[in-house]
């Protein structure tokens, strides 16, 4: 159900005002509702201006001597009291027409916070009035976060999930890793990766290993989480821990769940990092899944951006292998160069020769 900013009652002798107001206030981004935008060629009239109460959070009457003896006027008053009655928060608003006077108003209006159209000052005047009251910037927010969670119910794409992923707003993080995890694909896949790599925003870091360890596992999850099990300290056991929920889900009798709950344990109850980290990682190496392996083989390659495995002396001295590239593009296009980017951007370090 579409939702507004404002509903507008008025008188139609007064439609050149009303558009005018009409169309200055849409300019500002806020949603009205007009019955010469809203109602079509069959609509019942009844229906359709109830439903357009209902789902506005202001409304206004243009106030003029024909509006306050219109009998639909009235109607539409008597809903907007109504709805304000109920608690449901909608405000309602008095707009003076240049013909009407603040003591022409019936008692219920005349109680209420108002504005003024009787000439061109006042008109602009009470433009930047309802524009602050109404504050159209929130409606388009929530908007925003209900799309980004929801994608296969709004006209989002994956360009929508970049930029809200870009932006320094962990409410939009958390809405974009929502919807992406929903949207199961390796695209999806790429982003969630990415951004569990990115050191800032414990919130979204945290949802995307999740994400990546649940309804991403099967596209490409599982290798994203296994190439950056070492790369931050504070999410070992949160990559760990999803990579072993996720070869669960593979059946029960998975061996290679095992294993990573065996690392998990190794991790907990081993003191120094110099004693636990080669542990962890010879029992990921026994996991039979190729994605835990590549991602193995990624982090060794790329233990130079993983402060932990460098600082251990963990670096791989052999040339970087093609072969981890061929297969991460095979496996999920993109994810590669998006696990590179995301970690050059938080520990730098320089490009390699084999790296395109």
């Amino acid at each position: 159900m579409k939702s507004y900013d404002l509903f507008i009652s008025y008188s139609h002798s007064d439609r050149p005002l009303v558009k005018r107001l009409v169309e200055a206030l849409s300019r500002r981004g806020i949603r009205c509702w007009w019955d010469t935008w809203e109602m079509k060629p069959g609509d019942v009239l009844r229906e359709r201006v109830n439903e357009g109460v209902e789902n506005a959070s202001h409304y206004i009457v243009v106030a003029s001597r024909d509006s306050l003896a219109s009998t639909w006027v009235q109607h539409e008053l008597n809903a907007a009291f109504l709805r304000q009655l109920e608690g449901t928060g909608i405000k309602i608003i008095p707009a003076l027409a240049p013909d009407c006077d603040f003591s022409d108003l019936p008692i219920d209006l005349r109680m209420r916070f108002g504005v003024s159209l009787r000439d061109s000052a006042a008109f602009a005047d009470a433009i930047v009035k309802i524009e602050h009251s109404i504050q159209p910037s929130h409606r388009l927010r929530a908007e925003r976060l209900r799309m980004l969670r929801n994608p296969r119910a709004a006209s989002v794409g994956i360009a929508d999930y970049t930029e809200a992923l870009l932006e320094h707003d962990l409410q939009l993080h958390h809405a974009a890793i929502s919807g992406l995890a929903k949207m199961q694909t390796q695209r999806a896949t790429v982003l969630c990766g990415a951004r569990s790599a990115n050191m800032w925003g414990c919130g979204p870091i945290e949802a995307s290993i999740k994400a990546l360890g649940g309804p991403l596992a099967k596209s490409g999850g599982v290798l994203a989480l296994s190439s950056l099990v070492f790369y931050d300290s504070r999410y070992i056991s949160h990559r760990l821990g999803a990579i072993a929920t996720a070869l669960r889900r593979e059946g029960p009798d998975d061996r290679g769940a095992a294993l990573v709950d065996e690392a998990i344990a190794a991790h907990g109850s081993i003191l120094t990092a110099q004693s636990w980290v080669p542990v962890v990682i010879s029992i990921l190496t026994s996991v039979g899944n190729d994605d835990v392996q590549m991602g193995l083989r990624f982090m060794r390659d790329k233990a130079h951006g993983m402060p932990m495995l460098r600082s251990l002396g963990l670096l791989d001295p052999s040339p970087p292998d093609s072969m981890v590239k061929e297969y991460y593009e095979e496996r999920c296009p993109g994810l590669y160069d998006g696990l590179l980017g995301e970690m050059r951007n938080s520990w730098k370090f320089p490009d390699e020769a084999g790296d395109d």
